[in-house]
Parts: C-alpha cells; sequence; structure tokens
C-alpha cells in the first residue's frame, strides 16, 4: 500500500502538471478488484506581504535632566504592514537607557541617540541630557563697609539666590592687595588706605568699602576689657589723671571719683605728670588713689611710669615721690596678667615705699612684672604682692643693697613653688622680714642668703608656715644679730632637715622659734659657746617628730636662753647640755656664778615640758644642780656626766 501511495502522489503530480490531457480510463473488469480514488487536495493561495515604508517618531529631540523619565512613541506606515514590531535602542546607556515599549530614562549629562527599527526601517530621536541652567539672581553682603586698624581681620558672608541658582561660587577680589587682601570672604587689613572688596557669582555681584588705620600705639599704662565692664579711680588728692578708650581723644580728670564704661575688648590707655598718686597718711585709703575694675576681668600692661611722666615715660627710670604707686591696685580681683604684653616697672632709682601693698589681694595675678633696681629704698617693695594667691611666676630679683623693711611682706600668701634667688650681700633691719611667710605652695627656698653680715630681724619669720616647703637656703653667716632667724622656718610642717648653723657668735632672740612646730626629724649642731638672752627660746618648740636633741656645749648661760627650746617635743629621748654656770649682771657687766636648783628656772625655763617620758640626759659633771623637772632634767629620765 506504501508503493501505491506513492504512485498516485506522483500521478497526481503528473496530471496537475499537464491540465490538457485527459486521464486515462481503465475498464472496469469484473475480475480485477475495484480501489478508491484518490482525494485532489486544492492548490493553496500565497498570502500578500505588506512592507514598511516608514516609521515615524513622536519627538525628533528631547531635553531632560538627570532623572527624567519620558515616552516616545513610533507611527509606522503603512498603517497595514505586514511586520509592525518595533525594536527601541540607545547609543550611549550610560546618558539614557529606552525600554521596548519606547520609555527613556535619563541618568547622566551628555547626548545619545535613541533609535526605533521596524522591518528595516529606522528613526532617530536625540536625547541630551543636562541640567537645567537657574542663573543668580543677586548677591548681597553682610556687610558694605567696614573699618579696620592695621593687623585686625573681619569675616565677610556673601548671601546667592535664588537658593538653587545652578552655580552659587562666590569669587572674593579685592580693589587694592597693598591695603587689605580677603580670603572666602575673610578681610585682612594691611596698611592704611581704602580697598573695595567684591563678591561676585554669576552675572551679579556686591561690594563692601573697607578703610584701614594704624592703630593708636603707646605703650604707657594700660586697662583692656575682657568683656563689657567700668573702672573706677578712686582719686581722693583729686590729682589731674588723662586716659585714652581706644582710638578717642585723650580725657582729662581731677575728679574724686572717675568712671570708665568699657566695652568688651577695649583698651584704655593712662597718663599723668604726678609724682605721687598718695598724699597725706599713706596708711589711710583716704589719701590713695586706687583703680578698681568691675563686671569684667581687665589685662593690665604698659609701662606704668607714664602716670609720672605723661608722654615723656619711655626714658624714665626714676620714681622721685614717696608712696608713688602705693596701694594703686589694692584688692583688685579683676585684674589679671595679658598672655602676652608685661606689666612694666622699669625704675632703678626707687623711693621710699614707693610700691608698698600695690598689687596686695590681686588674686588673679599670675606673673610678677620684673624689678631691675639694685639699691633698694625704704619699705619700697613691702607687702607689694601681698596674698596674691595665683602668682606663681616671679622673676629674678638684681637687688644687692636692702634698706629697712625693703621686702617686708613682699610675697606672704602667694601662689609661689620656688623662691627666686636674693643675691643681696648689703641687709638691713627687717629686709627680708615675712617676704615668703605663709606661701602655701613654696617648696624651695633660694638656694643661698650669701651675707655674711646680717642686720636685725633680717630674716625673721622669712619662710613662717610654707607648709610643704623641703629644700632650704644655705645660711653662711658666723656672727649673728638680734632677731635674725627668729621664727624663719616656724611652722614648715614638711620640713626635715635644717639647714646647717655654723653660727660661734649669738645674739638676743637670735634663734628664737626658728623651726617652731616644723616636721624637723635632724636638728642642726649648734657650736656656738657663749649664749644671748633667749638665743635659742623656742627654737623647737613643737618639733613633734624630734628624738634627738644638738649638742649644747655652751657653759655659761644667759637669761632664758634655753626657754621652752624644746616644749613639745613628744618624740624627743637624748639631751646633752653642759651648762654649770650662768650670766648674773652687775653695775660692770656680768659676773658668772654657778647655775643652781634655784636659779635655774630663770634660764631652762619650761624648756623640756612635754618630751618623752623616758630618755637619756647627759650634764656636766662639775654642774652643781640636779633638778628634774621641765625647767631640768625631764622626770624619768636617766642621768649621764661627762
Amino acid at each position: 500500500m506504501k508503493h501505491v501511495s506513492a504512485f498516485l502522489s506522483i500521478l497526481f503530480f503528473a496530471f496537475a502538471c499537464t491540465p490538457d490531457l485527459e486521464p486515462e480510463v481503465i475498464p472496469d473488469s469484473e475480475d480485477e478488484p475495484q480501489t478508491e480514488e484518490p482525494t485532489v487536495v486544492p492548490e493553496t493561495e500565497e498570502p500578500t506581504v505588506i512592507p514598511v515604508q516608514s516609521i515615524e517618531l513622536s519627538e525628533v529631540s528631547l531635553s531632560l535632566e538627570p532623572g527624567d523619565k519620558a515616552t516616545l512613541t513610533a507611527t509606522v506606515t503603512p498603517d497595514d504592514a505586514t511586520n509592525k514590531t518595533i525594536v527601541w535602542a540607545s547609543s550611549n546607556e550610560t546618558v539614557a537607557t529606552v525600554s521596548q515599549d519606547g520609555a527613556v530614562a535619563a541618568l547622566t549629562e551628555g547626548e545619545c541617540t535613541v533609535t526605533a527599527s521596524c522591518d528595516g526601517k529606522e528613526a532617530e530621536c536625540t536625547v541630551t541630557v543636562a541640567l537645567q541652567v537657574i542663573s543668580v539672581s543677586s548677591v548681597s553682603l553682610s556687610s558694605s563697609s567696614e573699618s579696620l586698624f592695621v593687623g585686625e581681620t573681619v569675616q565677610l558672608t556673601a548671601a546667592v539666590l535664588p537658593e538653587n541658582a545652578t552655580d552659587r561660587t562666590v569669587v572674593w577680589t579685592t580693589s587694592d592687595e597693598g591695603v587689605a587682601t580677603v580670603d572666602d570672604g575673610l578681610i585682612s587689613a594691611v596698611s592704611a588706605g581704602e580697598a573695595t572688596i567684591t563678591a561676585t557669582a554669576g552675572e551679579c555681584s556686591a561690594t563692601c568699602i573697607v578703610t584701614v588705620s594704624v592703630p593708636f600705639s603707646y605703650d604707657g599704662m594700660c586697662l583692656e576689657s575682657v568683656s563689657e565692664g567700668c573702672i573706677v579711680i578712686s582719686n581722693p588728692n583729686q590729682l589731674t589723671i588723662e586716659y585714652k578708650v581706644e582710638n578717642a581723644d585723650w580725657q582729662s580728670s581731677s575728679s574724686a571719683e572717675i568712671s570708665i564704661k568699657t566695652k568688651a575688648t577695649e583698651k584704655v590707655w593712662f597718663r599723668g605728670v604726678n609724682d605721687s598718686y598718695t598724699l597725706g597718711d599713706p596708711y589711710s585709703e583716704l589719701y590713695v588713689t586706687t583703680f578698681r575694675c568691675y563686671y569684667s576681668e581687665y589685662y593690665l600692661y604698659g609701662n606704668l611710669m607714664s602716670l609720672l611722666y605723661g608722654d615723656d615715660f619711655e626714658s624714665k627710670k626714676e620714681i622721685n615721690g614717696e608712696h608713688a604707686f602705693c596701694k594703686m591696685f589694692y584688692r583688685n580681683d579683676n585684674i589679671i596678667n595679658h598672655p602676652e604684653k608685661d606689666i612694666v616697672l622699669p625704675a632703678t632709682t626707687l623711693s621710699a615705699f614707693c610700691y608698698r601693698n600695690m598689687f596686695s589681694y590681686c588674686s588673679k595675678l599670675t606673673r610678677a612684672p620684673k624689678l631691675p633696681a639694685k639699691v633698694l629704698t625704704e619699705a619700697c617693695y613691702a607687702s607689694m604682692f601681698l596674698y596674691c594667691s595665683a602668682l606663681k611666676d616671679f622673676p629674678e630679683m638684681d637687688a644687692t643693697d636692702m634698706a629697712e623693711m625693703s621686702c617686708t611682706w613682699m610675697m606672704m600668701g602667694t601662689g609661689l613653688e620656688t623662691a627666686p634667688e636674693l643675691p643681696a650681700m648689703n641687709l638691713a633691719r627687717s629686709c627680708y622680714e615675712f617676704m615668703f611667710s605663709e606661701c602655701p605652695d613654696l617648696k624651695k627656698g633660694p638656694s643661698i642668703l650669701p651675707a655674711t653680715e646680717l642686720a636685725a630681724s633680717c630674716y625673721k619669720g622669712m619662710f613662717q608656715r610654707c607648709n610643704k616647703l623641703e629644700e632650704t637656703p644655705e645660711l653662711p653667716a658666723t656672727d649673728l644679730v638680734f632677731d635674725c632667724y627668729n621664727h624663719m622656718y616656724n611652722g614648715c610642717k614638711s620640713l626635715k632637715k635644717a639647714p646647717k648653723l655654723p653660727a660661734t657668735k649669738l645674739a638676743s632672740t637670735c634663734y628664737q622659734r626658728m623651726f617652731g612646730n616644723s616636721g624637723l626629724v635632724e636638728a642642726p649642731e649648734l657650736p656656738a659657746m657663749e649664749m644671748e638672752y633667749m638665743c635659742y627660746a623656742y627654737m623647737f618648740e613643737g618639733c613633734t617628730s624630734l628624738e634627738k636633741a644638738p649638742v649644747l656645749p655652751a657653759t655659761a648661760l644667759d637669761f632664758w636662753c634655753y626657754k621652752k627650746m624644746f616644749s613639745g617635743c613628744s618624740s624627743l629621748n637624748y639631751i646633752k647640755m653642759m651648762g654649770k654656770q650662768i650670766k648674773e649682771d652687775t653695775w660692770m657687766g656680768y659676773k658668772l656664778v654657778d647655775l643652781t636648783n634655784d636659779n635655774i628656772d630663770e634660764y631652762c625655763t619650761e624648756w623640756v615640758e612635754g618630751v618623752d617620758s623616758e630618755g637619756v640626759f647627759v650634764k656636766n659633771q662639775e654642774a652643781v644642780w640636779d633638778v628634774q623637772s621641765e625647767n631640768g632634767v625631764p622626770e624619768g629620765w636617766e642621768i649621764q656626766y661627762e
């Protein structure tokens, strides 16, 4: 059957190709079997293809900003074209992409071509991606004019509108860099003159006129306010004082009270032609000119000689009037040191009391001025920095010749940690008396007090109650004078070791209370053989850590020479005292008589009161006294003889 079907197909094809031939009719035969005639398939007509003639896009160009989107539509002609499928493509997909439905997405600035293709035909749209340019409409400055001094600066700011302008960059320029420069709005004054500062953005600009002048320069006394405040000058003697606030004119006043209001950072300069600002009783504030500062701290600096010599002060080194600056800033809690400028006191020739109490109780001063005078006068520096509790920086002192009370209480109660060297060789009565007393942070004294010829009370109380003092100066003097070391280290709780005391010649009260209530654990040697009135009285009183007394070699005692010498030395357990005689006054001087139980209390009054209950006492075997009491040998102690 398979062969028959193939044959019939060939036959059909043959008939189809020869339509004018009649098919051969084969007669029926009864003897042959009948077969079914093949089905004739009618011929199928080929479909008609209509080609695309053109494509047209809805836009031939697009202008977009990054992030924008747009949709293109494509129109195909003819409308009944067989194939109307559109293929979309972008020439630069970093600039813009296009989806297959014609949606264009702008990405970054640039230009690309979007192409629509169909059946061999194309249409293009140029896509430009760019930010929209918004022009600057105006520029304004924070100031249209400025007045500056040479060296000053001021910051300008520029406002550019609209705020969404495409380019808001401001370019700063100056018309004269020799007068003023500008950097990102910061104007710096260079020299005197006028310059125009211009700020430009786009096509717009604004200007500021800058006037530069040379600042007033004056090296005399100045008070510069930190914030808004007031300076009040108490002027009871109605002296003429001139002052100048910044660049205003000088003003003159002789009022009993002068009040000067200041703005923040304003400077006030002072001058005058007065020998002294204290007339009448210098111990009464009713006659003393004082400067007080209120509501603000004030930097004090400059040469204070401008108060004595006016504008002719720069070369002046002499103070003529007594008490010239006495108490001038007394108890002024609002004056402070300038970080760069110093208080200048250049005088080398001083008058008596010239700086007495000048800065007493100025609790915020931290730095003392240099004091160049070599020859001092009576009480010239007395109490000058008394209780300036913040004062820690003190320059070396050049003084070589002291005067009576010249440095008495000078730095008492200050914040010094190390004392300045004191080179003076020529001393005077009470010249250093209580000079560093009650300095709570003082740890180190001068390395040496070189004078070998002392004066009465010269070092009296010099370091009294300096509780942190550990290092003491060398004391080379061998001939002592009245009161010279009296109270010198009294109350120095941290002082463990005393300086050497080589003196062989004593004087009345020379060592009185020298180490009283100190932290001494070791006493110095005391080589002197001749006693004087109260020479060792109270010398070690209250030294609770002292265990061994220094050897006391003198055989002849003077009145009260050992009075309370070791009173309160609760750890003391050893004393060696060779006394056997006393000096008894006569009309011609004195004579030596035996030290006895009847008179010993006048020479050793309570001298071992409160010592340890047990100890060793070594006494002169020739001594006739043997009393055991607070005036002699401590009760309960072993007595040895030598």
